[in-house]
Protein backbone atom coordinates (compact mmCIF):
# COMPACT_ATOMS: atom_id res chain seq x y z
CA UNK A 1 0.00 0.00 0.00
CA UNK A 2 1.55 3.12 -0.88
CA UNK A 3 -0.56 5.71 0.85
CA UNK A 4 -2.73 4.94 3.51
CA UNK A 5 -6.57 4.04 3.22
CA UNK A 6 -9.47 4.72 5.05
CA UNK A 7 -12.95 3.59 4.75
CA UNK A 8 -16.07 2.37 6.41
CA UNK A 9 -16.87 -1.52 6.96
CA UNK A 10 -20.04 -2.96 8.99
CA UNK A 11 -20.19 0.93 10.60
CA UNK A 12 -17.06 0.41 11.65
CA UNK A 13 -14.04 3.14 10.85
CA UNK A 14 -11.45 1.54 9.47
CA UNK A 15 -7.69 2.95 8.81
CA UNK A 16 -4.63 1.37 7.22
CA UNK A 17 -1.61 2.53 6.98
CA UNK A 18 0.96 2.64 3.63
CA UNK A 19 3.46 -0.77 3.77
CA UNK A 20 3.35 -4.35 2.80
CA UNK A 21 0.58 -6.25 4.54
CA UNK A 22 0.13 -10.11 4.56
CA UNK A 23 -3.95 -11.43 4.08
CA UNK A 24 -5.12 -15.38 5.04
CA UNK A 25 -7.93 -16.39 4.05
CA UNK A 26 -9.37 -19.89 2.61
CA UNK A 27 -11.54 -21.54 -0.41
CA UNK A 28 -13.40 -24.45 0.94
CA UNK A 29 -13.89 -25.86 -2.74
CA UNK A 30 -10.00 -25.84 -4.28
CA UNK A 31 -11.41 -25.81 -7.82
CA UNK A 32 -12.71 -22.19 -7.00
CA UNK A 33 -9.04 -20.57 -5.07
CA UNK A 34 -7.98 -19.36 -8.51
CA UNK A 35 -11.16 -17.56 -9.12
CA UNK A 36 -11.23 -16.09 -5.50
CA UNK A 37 -7.69 -15.24 -5.38
CA UNK A 38 -8.05 -13.43 -9.11
CA UNK A 39 -11.60 -11.47 -7.60
CA UNK A 40 -9.59 -10.54 -4.47
CA UNK A 41 -6.97 -9.03 -6.82
CA UNK A 42 -9.20 -7.09 -8.83
CA UNK A 43 -10.29 -3.56 -8.63
CA UNK A 44 -13.82 -3.63 -10.14
CA UNK A 45 -16.38 -6.04 -7.85
CA UNK A 46 -18.62 -5.54 -5.53
CA UNK A 47 -17.06 -5.59 -1.82
CA UNK A 48 -18.06 -8.36 -0.28
CA UNK A 49 -15.40 -9.20 2.12
CA UNK A 50 -13.34 -7.40 4.50
CA UNK A 51 -10.43 -7.47 2.10
CA UNK A 52 -12.18 -6.27 -0.67
CA UNK A 53 -12.18 -2.57 0.78
CA UNK A 54 -8.49 -3.08 0.68
CA UNK A 55 -7.71 -4.43 -2.79
CA UNK A 56 -10.34 -2.21 -4.42
CA UNK A 57 -8.43 1.12 -3.73
CA UNK A 58 -6.15 2.61 -6.30
CA UNK A 59 -3.28 2.98 -3.48
CA UNK A 60 -2.83 -0.83 -2.90
CA UNK A 61 -1.33 -3.72 -5.33
CA UNK A 62 -1.70 -7.07 -5.33
CA UNK A 63 2.09 -8.89 -5.42
CA UNK A 64 0.97 -12.30 -5.45
CA UNK A 65 -0.63 -15.07 -3.45
CA UNK A 66 0.49 -17.94 -1.68
CA UNK A 67 -1.74 -20.87 -2.25
CA UNK A 68 -1.46 -23.78 0.13
CA UNK A 69 -2.86 -27.15 0.54
CA UNK A 70 -3.40 -28.54 3.64
CA UNK A 71 -5.15 -31.62 5.29
CA UNK A 72 -4.62 -30.56 8.20
CA UNK A 73 -7.77 -29.39 9.35
CA UNK A 74 -7.85 -25.36 9.84
CA UNK A 75 -4.84 -23.95 8.64
CA UNK A 76 -6.09 -21.04 8.13
CA UNK A 77 -6.99 -20.71 11.52
CA UNK A 78 -3.18 -22.02 12.81
CA UNK A 79 -1.37 -19.31 10.26
CA UNK A 80 -3.56 -16.59 11.49
CA UNK A 81 -2.44 -17.43 14.95
CA UNK A 82 1.30 -17.56 14.20
CA UNK A 83 1.16 -14.53 11.97
CA UNK A 84 -0.92 -12.74 15.25
CA UNK A 85 2.11 -13.91 17.46
CA UNK A 86 4.70 -12.35 14.69
CA UNK A 87 3.61 -9.29 13.36
CA UNK A 88 1.41 -6.50 13.79
CA UNK A 89 -2.28 -6.66 12.71
CA UNK A 90 -5.74 -5.15 12.22
CA UNK A 91 -8.30 -6.19 15.08
CA UNK A 92 -10.99 -8.32 13.38
CA UNK A 93 -10.26 -7.69 10.05
CA UNK A 94 -11.17 -10.59 7.82
CA UNK A 95 -11.48 -13.16 10.94
CA UNK A 96 -14.85 -12.57 11.65
CA UNK A 97 -16.31 -16.31 10.63
CA UNK A 98 -13.22 -17.01 12.72
CA UNK A 99 -13.47 -16.62 16.38
CA UNK A 100 -10.25 -17.90 17.40
CA UNK A 101 -8.56 -15.86 15.20
CA UNK A 102 -7.72 -11.94 16.24
CA UNK A 103 -6.83 -11.05 12.75
CA UNK A 104 -6.65 -12.42 9.21
CA UNK A 105 -4.86 -8.98 7.91
CA UNK A 106 -0.84 -8.64 8.81
CA UNK A 107 1.93 -5.66 8.11
CA UNK A 108 4.68 -7.00 7.55
CA UNK A 109 8.02 -4.94 8.95
CA UNK A 110 10.08 -6.01 6.34
CA UNK A 111 10.26 -5.47 2.48
CA UNK A 112 7.86 -7.81 0.39
CA UNK A 113 10.49 -10.60 -0.42
CA UNK A 114 11.67 -10.61 3.51
CA UNK A 115 8.23 -10.95 4.43
CA UNK A 116 7.37 -13.61 1.49
CA UNK A 117 10.17 -15.58 2.78
CA UNK A 118 9.32 -15.41 6.60
CA UNK A 119 6.13 -16.43 5.75
CA UNK A 120 7.44 -19.79 3.71
CA UNK A 121 9.40 -20.57 6.82
CA UNK A 122 6.50 -19.72 9.07
CA UNK A 123 4.29 -22.13 7.25
CA UNK A 124 7.15 -24.98 6.62
CA UNK A 125 7.92 -24.68 10.84
CA UNK A 126 3.57 -25.06 11.47
CA UNK A 127 3.39 -28.80 10.18
CA UNK A 128 0.17 -27.41 8.45
CA UNK A 129 1.33 -27.48 5.11
CA UNK A 130 1.87 -29.97 2.29
CA UNK A 131 2.12 -28.07 -0.37
CA UNK A 132 2.59 -24.23 -1.34
CA UNK A 133 2.70 -22.45 -4.73
CA UNK A 134 3.59 -18.66 -5.33
CA UNK A 135 1.06 -16.99 -8.30
CA UNK A 136 2.47 -14.02 -9.11
CA UNK A 137 -0.27 -11.28 -9.97
CA UNK A 138 1.08 -8.28 -10.93
CA UNK A 139 4.47 -5.88 -9.61
CA UNK A 140 4.22 -4.20 -6.34
CA UNK A 141 4.05 -0.46 -5.94
CA UNK A 142 7.60 -0.40 -4.20
CA UNK A 143 9.71 -3.23 -5.21
CA UNK A 144 11.71 -2.62 -1.99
Amino acid sequence: MREPIDFELRRRAVSIGEGTYLYVGSSKKPCTVFTRVLRHASKHKKKHWHIDYVTASTSTAVKGALLVASSYGDCEVELARLLADRLPYIPAFGSTDKKQSPSHFFKCTSSYKECLAFLLELLESSGCVENATYLELGSSIDEA
